[in-house]
């Protein structure tokens, strides 16, 4: 009896004590907040914080008219986006697969039969860091170089670019020559690199040539592993001041140079790509 007693003065106790409410819960002051891991897909290597650009770079203090242009003859951004026919699918560093930039097709589209033909002009000015011709798989190529500190700050703080940390070792899924790692750029300037492939006819630009943004760079064509006309364009961040004299490794001809330019313009991680419609976005002049 006395037991049962002593039992049942315990369970009125519990009953009688306060609950703390869902109100209460949320008026509760949290001392330490979570912490966050982010995991960086397929390369263990890459751990280091990944350098903001548009707020450590100084853009250049001389006034730049702040033009972005279209790559295609009478396309703005909404016509671009519906002649989009594949998109931006980048691999891991030291990997050729994915699809390394955006292309742009069509058979028909608004009065235009053939996109065959059709001008391509410059997305930003900038210098020539490439013109080539019969590139497998580019085909005919130009590449222009827009370094950083040239690009207006209205533009650069939009942008928002950022590139990882380029990996000692990326794991080349390709035979790339010894001399891939022989390649030590400073990387405290820093440039976009935009490729035009599969151009029509080669063009006719001398390296380090200034060109103008929205001036034409050629024609869209079929050259190299293309099966139809389209225009292939890549966007990359990389050093500044770097040009190439040719860019190979498909075919059993190709030179130890041309396939060392070939690893580090695609595999290296020294040119890093980014999505051609984060400049896209910024177009503000659609004809010349």
């Amino acid at each position: 009896m006395k037991q049962f007693l002593v039992l049942l003065g315990i369970l009125l106790l519990c009953a009688c004590s306060p609950y703390q409410t869902a109100g209460a819960l949320n008026n509760a002051v949290i001392t330490q907040a979570p912490s966050l891991t982010a995991v960086k897909p397929e390369n263990t290597q890459r751990t280091n914080t990944p350098t903001q650009f548009s707020s450590t770079l100084t853009p250049t203090s001389t006034p730049i008219p702040y033009c972005v242009h279209s790559p295609l003859a009478g396309e703005d951004l909404n016509g671009l986006k519906e002649i989009l026919s594949n998109p931006f699918d980048p691999p891991p560093f030291g990997q050729d697969g994915g699809h390394h930039g955006v292309d742009f097709a069509y058979f028909t589209h608004g009065d235009q039969t053939s996109i065959q033909g059709l001008p391509i002009y410059n997305l930003l000015s900038g210098y020539v860091a490439a013109n080539l011709a019969d590139t497998i798989p580019y085909g005919n190529l130009v590449i222009i170089e827009t370094p950083l500190n040239e690009i207006p700050s209205e533009l650069l703080s939009g942008l928002a670019l950022s590139m990882d940390p380029v990996p000692d070792d990326p794991n080349y899924r390709l035979n790339c020559p010894t001399q891939v790692f022989d390649f030590n750029p400073s990387l405290d300037k820093l440039s976009i690199y935009h490729l035009y492939a599969h151009l029509e006819e080669p063009a006719n630009f001398p390296l380090s040539e200034y060109i103008e943004c929205g001036s034409t760079i050629g024609k869209v064509g079929s050259t190299g592993m293309s099966s139809n006309p389209h225009l292939h364009l890549e966007t990359r961040l990389g050093p500044s001041s770097i040009t190439f004299n040719n860019m190979d490794h498909y075919t059993a001809s190709a030179s130890i140079e041309e396939m060392t330019n070939y690893c580090l313009w695609r595999m290296s991680g020294y040119f890093q790509l980014f999505n051609p419609f984060i400049l896209l976005e910024k177009i503000n002049v659609t004809k010349p």
